[in-house]
Protein backbone atom coordinates (compact mmCIF):
# COMPACT_ATOMS: atom_id res chain seq x y z
CA UNK A 1 0.00 0.00 0.00
CA UNK A 2 3.09 2.41 1.11
CA UNK A 3 4.53 1.54 -2.23
CA UNK A 4 1.62 2.43 -4.28
CA UNK A 5 1.24 5.47 -2.59
CA UNK A 6 4.93 6.72 -3.36
CA UNK A 7 4.48 5.67 -6.97
CA UNK A 8 1.19 7.76 -7.05
CA UNK A 9 2.67 11.19 -5.37
CA UNK A 10 5.90 10.68 -8.16
CA UNK A 11 3.70 10.25 -11.15
CA UNK A 12 1.30 13.41 -9.72
CA UNK A 13 4.48 15.03 -8.56
CA UNK A 14 6.24 14.23 -12.55
CA UNK A 15 2.94 15.42 -14.40
CA UNK A 16 2.96 18.70 -12.52
CA UNK A 17 6.09 19.31 -13.20
CA UNK A 18 5.64 18.90 -17.38
CA UNK A 19 2.54 21.19 -16.63
CA UNK A 20 4.57 23.84 -15.17
CA UNK A 21 7.26 23.63 -18.25
CA UNK A 22 4.63 23.69 -20.64
CA UNK A 23 3.60 27.13 -19.24
CA UNK A 24 7.23 28.73 -20.04
CA UNK A 25 6.56 27.93 -24.20
CA UNK A 26 5.00 31.41 -24.18
CA UNK A 27 5.33 31.38 -27.70
CA UNK A 28 3.57 30.53 -30.86
CA UNK A 29 5.76 27.73 -33.31
CA UNK A 30 6.53 30.36 -35.70
CA UNK A 31 9.56 30.13 -38.35
CA UNK A 32 12.89 31.48 -36.44
CA UNK A 33 14.37 32.31 -39.74
CA UNK A 34 12.04 34.48 -40.84
CA UNK A 35 11.73 36.58 -37.82
CA UNK A 36 16.16 37.04 -37.55
CA UNK A 37 18.28 39.64 -39.53
CA UNK A 38 20.20 36.93 -39.80
CA UNK A 39 21.15 33.70 -40.91
CA UNK A 40 19.46 30.63 -38.58
CA UNK A 41 21.09 26.87 -38.96
CA UNK A 42 21.33 24.06 -37.82
CA UNK A 43 23.58 20.58 -37.87
CA UNK A 44 21.67 17.84 -39.74
CA UNK A 45 21.95 14.22 -40.03
CA UNK A 46 21.81 13.81 -43.39
CA UNK A 47 19.84 10.20 -43.65
CA UNK A 48 17.09 12.02 -41.37
CA UNK A 49 17.19 14.92 -43.63
CA UNK A 50 16.90 13.36 -46.86
CA UNK A 51 14.48 10.02 -45.82
CA UNK A 52 12.20 11.38 -42.85
CA UNK A 53 9.49 13.43 -43.99
CA UNK A 54 8.59 15.16 -40.21
CA UNK A 55 12.29 16.03 -39.73
CA UNK A 56 12.61 18.08 -43.13
CA UNK A 57 9.80 19.98 -42.78
CA UNK A 58 10.60 21.08 -39.25
CA UNK A 59 14.67 21.83 -40.55
CA UNK A 60 12.96 23.62 -44.03
CA UNK A 61 10.34 26.09 -41.72
CA UNK A 62 12.98 27.28 -39.19
CA UNK A 63 16.30 27.08 -40.60
CA UNK A 64 18.13 28.41 -43.72
CA UNK A 65 21.42 27.09 -43.25
CA UNK A 66 22.57 23.91 -42.71
CA UNK A 67 25.69 22.22 -41.51
CA UNK A 68 26.34 18.47 -41.72
CA UNK A 69 27.09 17.01 -38.53
CA UNK A 70 29.44 14.20 -40.15
CA UNK A 71 29.02 13.99 -44.19
CA UNK A 72 32.03 16.53 -44.27
CA UNK A 73 34.48 14.76 -42.07
CA UNK A 74 37.57 12.76 -43.42
CA UNK A 75 36.60 9.89 -41.75
CA UNK A 76 33.45 9.91 -43.87
CA UNK A 77 34.30 11.25 -46.89
CA UNK A 78 37.26 9.28 -47.76
CA UNK A 79 36.99 5.87 -45.99
CA UNK A 80 39.72 4.05 -47.68
CA UNK A 81 42.71 5.82 -49.49
CA UNK A 82 42.55 7.69 -52.27
CA UNK A 83 38.56 6.89 -51.91
CA UNK A 84 36.67 9.78 -51.80
CA UNK A 85 32.35 8.67 -50.92
CA UNK A 86 30.81 11.95 -52.66
CA UNK A 87 27.25 10.52 -52.84
CA UNK A 88 25.93 11.68 -48.93
CA UNK A 89 27.64 15.09 -49.64
CA UNK A 90 26.17 15.79 -53.03
CA UNK A 91 22.91 14.91 -52.11
CA UNK A 92 22.52 16.93 -49.11
CA UNK A 93 23.84 19.86 -51.80
CA UNK A 94 21.37 19.11 -54.07
CA UNK A 95 19.14 19.11 -51.66
CA UNK A 96 19.78 22.28 -49.87
CA UNK A 97 20.04 23.98 -53.89
CA UNK A 98 16.90 22.62 -54.29
CA UNK A 99 15.58 24.67 -50.63
CA UNK A 100 17.36 27.77 -51.60
CA UNK A 101 19.76 27.14 -48.19
CA UNK A 102 22.28 28.04 -47.41
CA UNK A 103 25.04 25.47 -46.57
CA UNK A 104 28.23 25.49 -44.22
CA UNK A 105 30.77 23.35 -45.04
CA UNK A 106 32.20 21.29 -41.60
CA UNK A 107 35.18 21.15 -41.30
CA UNK A 108 37.87 19.90 -43.93
CA UNK A 109 41.25 19.64 -41.16
CA UNK A 110 40.27 17.78 -37.63
CA UNK A 111 42.83 16.41 -35.16
CA UNK A 112 39.52 13.92 -34.39
CA UNK A 113 37.44 11.40 -35.86
CA UNK A 114 40.41 10.52 -38.85
CA UNK A 115 39.92 7.35 -40.76
CA UNK A 116 42.12 3.91 -39.31
CA UNK A 117 43.76 4.06 -42.91
CA UNK A 118 44.97 7.80 -42.55
CA UNK A 119 46.36 7.38 -38.98
CA UNK A 120 48.84 4.85 -41.00
CA UNK A 121 49.47 6.94 -43.52
CA UNK A 122 53.06 6.08 -44.56
CA UNK A 123 53.04 8.45 -47.77
CA UNK A 124 53.76 12.37 -48.48
CA UNK A 125 51.61 14.06 -45.86
CA UNK A 126 52.45 17.77 -47.17
CA UNK A 127 51.30 16.76 -51.10
CA UNK A 128 48.10 14.43 -49.33
CA UNK A 129 47.02 17.56 -47.06
CA UNK A 130 47.27 20.47 -50.45
CA UNK A 131 45.77 17.38 -52.58
CA UNK A 132 42.70 17.09 -49.91
CA UNK A 133 41.58 20.18 -49.11
CA UNK A 134 41.96 21.49 -53.08
CA UNK A 135 40.27 18.44 -54.16
CA UNK A 136 36.99 18.99 -51.53
CA UNK A 137 36.92 22.52 -51.59
CA UNK A 138 37.14 22.40 -55.59
CA UNK A 139 34.21 20.00 -56.23
CA UNK A 140 31.66 22.08 -54.75
CA UNK A 141 33.32 25.86 -55.87
CA UNK A 142 30.77 27.95 -55.56
CA UNK A 143 27.92 25.47 -54.10
CA UNK A 144 29.46 25.74 -50.81
CA UNK A 145 30.16 29.42 -50.21
CA UNK A 146 31.22 29.09 -46.22
CA UNK A 147 33.73 26.46 -45.10
CA UNK A 148 34.81 25.45 -41.71
CA UNK A 149 38.71 25.33 -42.75
CA UNK A 150 40.09 24.01 -39.47
CA UNK A 151 38.79 22.81 -36.37
CA UNK A 152 39.61 22.70 -32.88
CA UNK A 153 43.30 22.89 -33.28
CA UNK A 154 44.18 24.97 -29.49
CA UNK A 155 44.26 23.68 -26.41
CA UNK A 156 42.55 25.26 -23.67
CA UNK A 157 45.78 27.20 -22.64
CA UNK A 158 46.05 28.46 -25.81
CA UNK A 159 48.89 26.11 -27.21
CA UNK A 160 48.56 24.37 -30.31
CA UNK A 161 47.36 20.97 -29.92
CA UNK A 162 49.84 18.04 -31.04
CA UNK A 163 47.78 16.38 -33.31
CA UNK A 164 48.45 14.23 -36.26
CA UNK A 165 48.39 16.99 -38.41
CA UNK A 166 51.43 19.24 -36.83
CA UNK A 167 53.17 16.14 -35.94
CA UNK A 168 53.60 15.68 -39.56
CA UNK A 169 53.02 18.77 -41.26
CA UNK A 170 54.43 21.19 -39.07
CA UNK A 171 53.08 23.94 -36.62
CA UNK A 172 52.45 26.33 -40.21
CA UNK A 173 49.55 23.26 -41.32
CA UNK A 174 46.62 25.70 -40.41
CA UNK A 175 47.99 28.79 -42.46
CA UNK A 176 48.39 25.92 -45.38
CA UNK A 177 44.88 24.86 -45.16
CA UNK A 178 43.43 28.06 -45.30
CA UNK A 179 46.11 29.12 -48.33
CA UNK A 180 45.03 25.94 -49.75
CA UNK A 181 41.34 26.15 -49.27
CA UNK A 182 41.62 29.92 -50.75
CA UNK A 183 42.98 29.14 -53.87
CA UNK A 184 40.45 26.21 -54.56
CA UNK A 185 37.50 28.86 -53.97
CA UNK A 186 38.43 32.39 -53.79
CA UNK A 187 34.96 33.79 -53.22
CA UNK A 188 34.31 30.94 -50.24
CA UNK A 189 34.18 32.64 -46.48
CA UNK A 190 36.64 30.87 -44.85
CA UNK A 191 35.91 29.69 -41.02
CA UNK A 192 38.28 29.20 -37.89
CA UNK A 193 36.26 26.70 -35.76
CA UNK A 194 36.81 26.26 -32.10
CA UNK A 195 35.27 25.19 -28.99
CA UNK A 196 35.00 26.63 -25.18
CA UNK A 197 36.21 30.17 -26.32
CA UNK A 198 33.81 31.16 -24.10
CA UNK A 199 35.05 30.62 -21.19
CA UNK A 200 39.02 30.19 -21.59
CA UNK A 201 40.48 33.50 -22.12
CA UNK A 202 44.11 32.23 -23.44
CA UNK A 203 42.69 30.00 -26.00
CA UNK A 204 40.00 32.64 -27.31
CA UNK A 205 42.97 35.30 -27.20
CA UNK A 206 45.85 32.97 -29.19
CA UNK A 207 42.61 32.22 -31.87
CA UNK A 208 42.25 35.64 -32.93
CA UNK A 209 45.44 36.72 -32.71
CA UNK A 210 46.65 33.51 -35.22
CA UNK A 211 43.80 34.44 -37.38
CA UNK A 212 44.77 38.25 -37.32
CA UNK A 213 48.50 37.48 -38.10
CA UNK A 214 47.34 35.18 -40.69
CA UNK A 215 45.52 38.13 -42.38
CA UNK A 216 48.42 40.03 -42.41
CA UNK A 217 49.85 37.88 -45.24
CA UNK A 218 46.36 37.81 -47.44
CA UNK A 219 42.71 37.62 -47.00
CA UNK A 220 43.00 34.19 -45.74
CA UNK A 221 40.03 34.11 -42.55
CA UNK A 222 36.85 35.88 -42.61
CA UNK A 223 35.96 34.63 -39.76
CA UNK A 224 36.08 32.75 -36.57
CA UNK A 225 33.21 30.25 -35.42
CA UNK A 226 32.59 30.06 -31.52
CA UNK A 227 30.93 26.70 -31.29
CA UNK A 228 28.97 27.49 -27.80
CA UNK A 229 28.38 24.26 -26.35
CA UNK A 230 27.68 26.18 -22.42
CA UNK A 231 25.56 25.04 -19.43
CA UNK A 232 22.51 26.99 -18.50
CA UNK A 233 24.68 28.19 -15.53
CA UNK A 234 28.57 28.38 -17.10
CA UNK A 235 30.30 30.11 -18.73
CA UNK A 236 28.36 34.22 -17.31
CA UNK A 237 26.50 35.60 -19.73
CA UNK A 238 29.42 38.43 -19.25
CA UNK A 239 32.26 35.77 -20.71
CA UNK A 240 29.91 34.79 -23.66
CA UNK A 241 29.61 38.58 -24.84
CA UNK A 242 32.60 39.77 -24.08
CA UNK A 243 33.88 36.74 -26.57
CA UNK A 244 31.53 37.37 -29.15
CA UNK A 245 32.51 41.26 -29.12
CA UNK A 246 36.14 40.72 -29.11
CA UNK A 247 36.02 38.79 -32.08
CA UNK A 248 33.84 41.10 -33.85
CA UNK A 249 35.76 43.86 -32.80
CA UNK A 250 38.68 41.92 -33.69
CA UNK A 251 37.16 42.59 -37.49
CA UNK A 252 35.58 38.80 -38.20
CA UNK A 253 32.57 37.61 -38.75
CA UNK A 254 31.21 36.30 -35.85
CA UNK A 255 29.80 31.90 -36.22
CA UNK A 256 27.91 30.70 -33.38
CA UNK A 257 28.36 27.58 -34.84
CA UNK A 258 27.23 24.58 -32.36
CA UNK A 259 24.99 25.85 -30.07
CA UNK A 260 23.34 23.85 -27.38
CA UNK A 261 22.87 24.13 -23.71
CA UNK A 262 23.16 21.45 -21.48
CA UNK A 263 20.90 21.10 -18.18
CA UNK A 264 22.06 18.63 -16.68
CA UNK A 265 25.79 18.81 -16.30
CA UNK A 266 25.80 16.63 -13.22
CA UNK A 267 23.95 13.74 -14.51
CA UNK A 268 21.63 13.76 -11.95
CA UNK A 269 18.36 14.68 -13.51
CA UNK A 270 16.33 12.12 -14.92
CA UNK A 271 13.74 14.25 -16.50
CA UNK A 272 14.09 18.05 -17.26
CA UNK A 273 13.08 20.42 -14.45
CA UNK A 274 10.98 23.45 -14.63
CA UNK A 275 14.15 25.18 -13.08
CA UNK A 276 16.43 23.85 -15.79
CA UNK A 277 13.92 25.01 -18.91
CA UNK A 278 13.24 28.32 -17.37
CA UNK A 279 17.15 28.72 -17.08
CA UNK A 280 17.82 27.10 -20.38
CA UNK A 281 15.56 29.40 -22.23
CA UNK A 282 17.09 32.62 -20.39
CA UNK A 283 20.66 31.62 -21.60
CA UNK A 284 19.12 30.96 -25.16
CA UNK A 285 17.38 34.56 -24.92
CA UNK A 286 20.67 35.80 -24.03
CA UNK A 287 23.35 35.03 -26.45
CA UNK A 288 20.78 35.23 -29.26
CA UNK A 289 20.49 39.23 -28.08
CA UNK A 290 24.33 39.45 -27.70
CA UNK A 291 24.49 38.37 -31.66
CA UNK A 292 21.96 40.51 -32.80
CA UNK A 293 23.38 43.50 -31.10
CA UNK A 294 26.71 42.87 -32.81
CA UNK A 295 27.23 44.82 -36.60
CA UNK A 296 25.75 43.44 -39.02
CA UNK A 297 28.30 43.10 -40.87
CA UNK A 298 29.96 40.72 -38.65
CA UNK A 299 26.77 38.50 -37.74
CA UNK A 300 27.39 35.27 -39.78
CA UNK A 301 24.74 33.11 -38.32
CA UNK A 302 23.85 31.57 -35.34
CA UNK A 303 23.32 27.27 -35.82
CA UNK A 304 22.40 24.76 -33.32
CA UNK A 305 23.84 21.50 -32.86
CA UNK A 306 21.16 19.26 -33.68
CA UNK A 307 17.31 19.55 -34.42
CA UNK A 308 15.80 18.11 -31.35
CA UNK A 309 17.00 16.39 -28.19
CA UNK A 310 17.06 13.37 -29.90
CA UNK A 311 19.66 14.24 -32.21
CA UNK A 312 22.02 15.77 -29.57
CA UNK A 313 25.45 14.38 -30.10
CA UNK A 314 25.55 13.86 -26.39
CA UNK A 315 22.98 11.59 -26.46
CA UNK A 316 25.07 9.47 -28.82
CA UNK A 317 28.12 9.60 -26.48
CA UNK A 318 25.82 8.46 -24.47
CA UNK A 319 24.04 10.81 -21.87
CA UNK A 320 20.69 9.97 -22.54
CA UNK A 321 18.93 12.11 -19.80
CA UNK A 322 20.66 15.50 -21.13
CA UNK A 323 18.13 18.21 -23.32
CA UNK A 324 20.30 21.11 -24.82
CA UNK A 325 17.68 22.19 -28.00
CA UNK A 326 15.04 24.03 -29.34
CA UNK A 327 12.95 20.79 -29.97
CA UNK A 328 11.77 17.87 -27.79
CA UNK A 329 12.22 14.38 -29.30
CA UNK A 330 8.83 14.40 -30.70
CA UNK A 331 9.94 18.04 -32.83
CA UNK A 332 7.60 19.85 -30.00
CA UNK A 333 9.35 23.33 -29.28
CA UNK A 334 10.45 23.94 -25.81
CA UNK A 335 10.99 27.10 -24.21
CA UNK A 336 14.39 27.55 -25.24
CA UNK A 337 12.41 28.17 -28.59
CA UNK A 338 10.73 31.08 -26.94
CA UNK A 339 13.68 32.41 -25.80
CA UNK A 340 15.29 32.23 -29.08
CA UNK A 341 12.28 34.29 -30.35
CA UNK A 342 12.67 36.78 -27.50
CA UNK A 343 16.14 37.59 -28.36
CA UNK A 344 15.64 38.11 -31.67
CA UNK A 345 12.93 41.03 -30.63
Amino acid sequence: MKLNIFLISILMFSGGCKRDIEKLVDCNEVSLHSHATFKVGVAVDANKLLNDKAYKQKVLTHFNSITPENTFKIQHLMPSHNFFNWKEADDLIAFATENQLQFHGHTLIWGDHLPEWLLNYEGDWGNFFRRYIKAVVGRYKGKIKAWDVVNEAFEDDGTLKDNIWRQKIGDNYIALAFQYAREADPDALLFYNEVNCESKIKKLTAVVHMAMEMNKSGNYIDGIGLQMHVAYSFPADRQIENALKFVSGAGFKVHISEMDITVNSNEDLTQPTFYSMKEQKRRVETIVKVFNSLDSEKQYAISVWGLSDADSWLRKQGNKNEWPLLFDGQLNIKPAFCGFMDGLK
